[in-house]
């Protein structure tokens, strides 16, 4: 009996010590699991640095980054311990510091860093500038601009690294000092990267096989992208006036169905569950569309109907329906129109063809109907204070008129009801919309030039604002960033849609504003013949018209919406509707790329007005703002003056037959029919070599005019030298004359007689 009460207790006293260790165990996994950051050593002669993912990175648990040559170069040593040090700061020590969108810019910085002195030899140079050497790696290779080069991320961790005891000690007062000169590293002004502004001119003018009479648009209207004034006004007019037509278009739903009180299934609730298979789930869905587009065909054929924008709007919901090409499109909208019905059941077999397939649509897809149709049903008091739906298609539309009014894009998507204001008469009509919104990248609060609302942009605008009710509030947001980023099928329906049913309309208003079709030929253009990019067939490389893979954003139509405005830069002006300051407009936007810029005013003008700016003046800031007055002033002078001498000259060609050339004329200047006023120039060789000379002494001598006689230069010199320029310009001259002065001025040029001597002597 005791033996056996022994070998009890023995065996329950060995399943206790079994159950312990298991326990302890556990404890260590859990343990080993649950391991704070602040546990993980840190350590400083590491050479790979471990950033745990977080947020939206789910690739993976950690991002490894290496270095691959330690102790080939002391310097770059240094850095790399820095990166660790501020990463272990950064992501293991004291994370909650730091926001998820902060510390994922410090990753890539780190990513960046390390990929870069892994690259670099120790050959290249002595790590003396070793931050500015990465920055112009990131501007010339990686083909960034200034503000996204990451100096900024790499620069801060210099100083979260010396802030780090553990750190700090591991380092002499020598390295100490060397990392402190390294935080200090200037950034490249952004006017100095070599990375270029992107404009929708060229966007569009990368697609070289426009200029191409067959596949593209011409060599005349290819052209005329080289100018952002007229691309800039031609997306203005062509964007509001199909904006507004789809408002129309969407009111005249919004009346049928509030007329015949249509009530349609949402597909959105067919589930997947609810059938066996994926794939029946689909034809259930489509085979809900289908019963609900014959719902509207049976209420829209009930009787004659006499609505052009309700017919449009038909036309357009069908087409977009499809995925199919134009003949199948027509056909689908012959069969509504005249009440032949779609046919659809599930018992296993869809006979519907590629009907209703699509509904992520652009405009008036099936989904967005049934919000009109949601919207239809609200009594009238909650209507009146609820949200009209906008569609995708007016939300892009939105975006690009506020680009070409100058709205940074990041800042487009902020837009609130409460940012625009009404002028009003006393009547309560609306005369004209302000807008002052908050740019993110300035910190401070920009204006817009009021829109006058009578206008085709402020219609629209006011359309597109008047669909929030008093139900949204005035902190609605009035646009979203959009989901069409690509060159895709999406893309190209949205284009033929504006072709098919706008097209006349856009024309119209094109010919009124005195604009030409050049966006949406190009676009048309585009569409009809060009390879759209394909990542699987690689088909595009090989096309003789590939299109781009990314579709242009509202802030490449912004950028040249600024350059279109160049001249009209005032900086004496009391407010500034440009989206950035005066000093930003002249260090960025007045540059080469700006073909505005360049062809405002001559050669040999800009080349005295900077020299100028730059040079000749270090003013304090009162001096600097008297300057910007004059020298706007003296623009306007030296413009009108040689407007003045240009309306009154005629070319003598010196033809026994054929009428007196005139030149051109300004629209400001009335004509004088006195033949007296008239001022005969010749072309030929001698007259244009007296050209060439003046404007070459002019160059050379302009600073000492400005010293000695000033009113003499900008009275006459620069006036003179503008219509001279404007007469080259406007080949008003034969290639013949040009060509025999050409040679004789290269002759004779060092012996020909000096001018302004007397009035330098002054």
């Amino acid at each position: 009996m005791d033996n056996k009460r022994n070998s009890c207790s023995s065996d329950e006293t060995s399943e206790q010590e079994i159950v312990v260790v298991e326990q302890k165990k556990m404890v260590r996994e859990f343990r080993s699991r649950t391991k704070t950051p602040e546990e993980i050593p840190y350590d400083p002669d590491a050479i790979s640095i471990v950033i745990p993912v977080t947020g939206k990175k789910t690739t993976g648990n950690t991002r490894r980054f290496t270095l691959t040559t330690p102790g080939e170069d002391k310097y770059v040593d240094l850095i790399f311990k820095v990166a660790n040090a501020a990463a272990y700061v950064i992501f293991i020590k004291s994370p909650r510091e730091y926001s998820q969108a902060v510390r994922d810019n410090f990753a890539d910085a780190i990513r960046l860093l390390v990929e870069f002195i892994n690259l670099r030899s120790a050959s290249e140079g002595s790590g003396i500038a070793l931050y500015k050497e990465f920055e112009e790696w990131r501007l010339n290779d990686g083909k960034v601009k200034t503000h996204s080069s990451r100096l900024s991320q790499i620069k801060k961790m210099i100083f979260i690294a010396l802030a780090f005891d553990p750190f700090s000690k591991t380092i002499d007062s020598k390295e100490r000092a060397y990392l402190r000169s390294q935080g200090e590293t200037n950034a490249v002004p952004a006017n100095h990267s070599d990375k270029e502004s992107y404009t929708i001119n060229r966007w569009l003018s990368e697609h070289d096989w426009l200029r191409d009479e067959v596949v593209g648009v011409g060599h005349d209207t290819y052209s005329l992208l080289a100018s952002p004034k007229v691309v800039v006004k031609s997306i203005k007019i062509t964007a509001a006036t199909i904006m507004l037509e789809m408002q129309h278009c969407k009111m005249a739903l919004i009346d049928f169905f509030r007329e015949e009180k249509i009530i349609l299934n949402d597909p959105t609730l067919i589930s997947n569950s609810d059938f066996g298979k994926r794939f029946q789930a689909r034809l259930a869905r489509q085979y809900c569309n289908a019963e609900n587009v014959a719902s509207i065909q049976r209420a829209y054929n009930k009787k004659r109907r006499c609505n052009p924008y309700l017919d449009m709007a038909i036309r357009i919901f069908v087409r977009m329906s499809t995925s199919d090409g134009y003949d199948y499109q027509e056909r689908q909208i012959k069969n509504f129109f005249s009440n032949r019905p779609f046919k659809a059941r599930l018992d296993g077999v869809m006979v519907m063809d590629s009907m209703f397939n699509v509904t992520n649509a652009w405009g008036f897809n099936i989904k967005f109907i049934m919000e009109l149709i949601d919207y239809a049903a609200l009594p009238g008091e909650v209507a009146e204070i609820s949200q009209i739906p906008i569609c995708e298609g007016e939300n892009l539309l939105f975006g690009w008129l506020m680009g070409s009014l100058t709205v940074q894009q990041s800042d487009i998507y902020k837009l609130k009801y409460s940012s625009f204001t009404y002028m009003r008469r006393r009547t309560g009509q609306v005369t004209h919309i302000s807008l002052r919104y908050y740019k993110g990248r300035a910190k401070r609060s920009l204006d817009v030039e009021d829109i006058d609302a009578n206008s085709l942009l402020g219609r629209a605008v006011f359309g597109h604002l008047s669909a929030f009710g008093a139900s949204a509030g005035v902190g609605a947001y009035v646009s979203w960033s959009p989901k069409m980023k690509e060159v895709n099928g999406e893309f190209f329906r949205m284009i033929e849609n504006f072709n098919h049913e706008f097209r006349p309309k856009v024309l119209a208003s094109l010919k009124s504003e005195g604009s030409v079709p050049v966006f949406l030929n190009c676009l048309s253009a585009l569409v009809s013949n060009g390879e759209k990019y394909c990542a699987k067939t690689r088909a595009h490389e090989n096309s003789s018209t590939p299109l781009k893979k990314s579709l242009f954003a509202p802030n490449s139509i912004k950028t040249a919406a600024v350059y279109a405005r160049s001249d009209t830069f005032d900086p004496s002006s009391l407010m500034n509707y440009h989206s950035h300051s005066d000093r930003t407009e002249r260090n960025a936007y007045l540059t080469k790329e700006n073909e505005e810029w360049m062809n405002n005013a001559g050669r040999i003008t800009r080349a005295v007005m900077q020299d100028f700016a730059i040079n000749l003046f270090r003013p304090s800031k009162q001096d600097l703002q008297n300057f910007n007055s004059e020298f706007s002033k003296a623009l306007k002078t030296i413009d009108s003056r040689s407007k003045e001498a240009l309306v009154r000259m005629k070319v003598v060609t010196g033809k026994s037959s054929g009428d007196i050339k005139n030149f051109g004329v300004a629209e400001s200047y009335q004509m004088q029919s006195n033949r007296e006023q008239e001022v005969y120039i010749l072309d030929d060789a001698y007259s244009i070599v007296k050209y060439m000379h003046f404007l070459a002494q002019l160059d050379e001598k302009h600073k000492l005019l400005i010293r000695r006689s000033p009113e003499f230069l900008f009275n006459e010199a620069l006036p003179t030298a503008e219509w001279i320029e404007q007469l080259f310009d406007r080949k008003v001259f034969s290639m013949e004359s040009i060509s025999k002065a050409e040679v004789i001025y290269s002759q004779y040029k060092d012996s020909l007689p000096p001018l302004f001597s007397s009035q330098i002597r002054v």
